[in-house]
């Protein structure tokens, strides 16, 4: 769970976390959040959010999901009336990053393969905390064996070491894993007498669970964040979707009616007018259906004004708006070819939609 509380300017800064099954020191954080980059961070700030604060996008469609990373780094607040009322005078510093994807699948698979890397049951991340807290558990249990059976301190320091190792622990960026690597390591070895004392070994490692408890609450909080996303972005996906397949469904529901349709002059000019608001910028937000949706928009309303390209410029490149520049204005077609126009970009339409699902595998 997180709080925000902001009694203060230097506690608008803090992050609280906290959680109740972890006791004491370790169910509370306290987090400075600061960018990763600054100009970035406050461009992307600036963009209109998904319905979500963590995901922003551009008017090219690109998403922006936001993240957090430990730094390592730990600041001393200076003593004051403020750091008395929050109740501690030390905070963490993690980095504040925007993942940018130019697509709403490319960001449903970022997301969906972060999700799988803290899964509680086969996610590497979590399998790699299990295997080293398996360590543990065996070096505590062998520990308890009488001295003429059990296994020397070097055999188990260097099975330690072993695995530590292969997890990545040695390097990783995460404090609580290199904490537990080191901690691990230093039990294993001899004390300060040069003797092997098991008693202190088993107290330290024993002393270690409650770290290992917040790295697996730690997953399972990424977890969820990471599947609430991807599930928010496929939503979002199937609405954007659903309003450009309708108006592809309606202008073929028509074209199907044939030319001596007394209603048909009507209902062309009326599916017209409605994609004016299926297709609205307003509407549509990311790629690549803000392309189809700009294309399509252009096609029908746009009398190819330097400002019409200017504008469709923006959504699909220079070269792609120049091309479809050429083509003459809606307003200038006879009715057989508006009814042509509207059936081509229905086509389009259908295309781009088949191609974008094949890009979700």
């Amino acid at each position: 769970m997180i709080e925000r509380r902001i009694p203060n300017a230097i506690e608008s800064a803090v992050v609280l976390r906290t959680h109740r099954d972890i006791p004491g020191q370790i169910a509370r954080e306290r987090v400075i959040v600061i960018p990763e980059n600054s100009i970035a961070d406050f461009e992307t700030r600036q963009l209109p959010n998904l319905g979500d604060f963590r995901i922003r996008y551009n008017p090219k469609g690109e998403l922006f999901i936001g993240s957090f990373r430990e730094t390592g780094i730990e600041l001393e607040l200076p003593e004051s009336a403020t750091t008395y009322q929050l109740g501690f005078d030390r905070a963490k510093v993690a980095k504040a990053r925007w993942s940018r994807l130019p697509d709403v699948e490319t960001a449903i698979r970022y997301t969906d393969h972060i999700a799988e890397n803290y899964d509680k049951k086969e996610g590497i991340e979590t399998l790699s905390i299990l295997t080293v807290h398996r360590v543990l558990r065996d070096v505590s249990k062998e520990l308890q064996n009488p001295p003429e059976t059990r296994v020397p301190l070097s055999e188990l320091e260097e099975r330690v070491i072993e695995i530590l190792v292969r997890e990545g622990c040695d390097r990783a960026q995460l404090q609580d894993k290199l904490y537990i690597a080191h901690e691990m390591v230093n039990a294993v070895q001899r004390d300060k007498l040069g003797r092997e004392n098991p008693s202190r070994t088993r107290l330290m490692l024993t002393n270690l669970q409650p770290r290992f408890t917040k790295m697996l609450l730690g997953n399972e909080q990424k977890l969820n964040k990471y599947r609430y996303i991807g599930e928010y972005l496929y939503r979002e996906r199937e609405r954007e979707r659903f309003e450009l397949s309708e108006l592809s469904i309606a202008i073929k529901n028509i074209s199907d009616m044939g030319k001596r349709n007394v209603e048909l002059h009507h209902l062309l000019t009326a599916a017209r007018n409605n994609a004016f608001r299926r297709i609205d910028p307003k509407n549509i937000h990311v790629a690549p259906y803000v392309q189809v949706a700009a294309e399509a928009r252009y096609l029908m309303y746009a009398r190819n004004t330097d400002q019409d390209v200017e504008k469709l410029t923006i959504y699909v490149g220079h070269a792609r708006a120049k091309e479809l520049s050429g083509l003459s204005s809606f307003y200038n077609l006879t009715y057989d070819e508006q009814r042509q126009r509207l059936l081509e970009i229905a086509e389009s339409i259908d295309t781009s939609l088949a191609y974008a699902d094949t890009q979700l595998s």
